[in-house]
Order: C-alpha cells, then structure tokens, then sequence
C-alpha cells in the first residue's frame, strides 16, 4: 500500500472527506497548502497513509469533489 494525496478546494470539504474515511476506518490528515495556486480554491489536501484503490471510491459515493490524487512511496 502507498500514502495517497488528494487535492480537495474547501477546508469544508477536507473535514467531510476525512470525517467520511474515518467512519470507514481509514485514517487521514488534512493539510492546507501554503501558496495554493488560483484554481485550488482554498488549497488543502487530504493525506491518507497506506491507502487503498476504493479511498476514492468512497469519496465519489460521498459526493465530495476532489482534485489532482498523487500516490507517493
């Protein structure tokens, strides 16, 4: 498994994606970018350690629109 970043617009949004895993078991973080560029709304990012493939599943199905998603090592 590998850590997953998604890019999410609202902080609104970052505490409902992490709220929504977290019923699932799933633990994450939400961090706020510091220079967030102009199409990023507000600029947070959720962080999810050992993820799996239905992280964003669960997200779809919540209705919590997300952004850019980089699996890092």
């Amino acid at each position: 498994m590998k850590n997953l970043s998604i890019k999410i617009s609202s902080v609104t949004y970052a505490l409902k994606a992490k709220s929504v895993l977290a019923q699932k078991g799933i633990q994450s973080a939400v961090k706020k970018h510091t220079h967030p560029l102009k199409n990023e709304g507000c600029g947070y990012s959720l962080f999810v350690p050992h993820a799996q493939e239905d992280v964003l599943h669960i997200l779809e199905e919540a209705h919590i629109p997300f952004g850019e998603t980089l699996w890092l090592k």
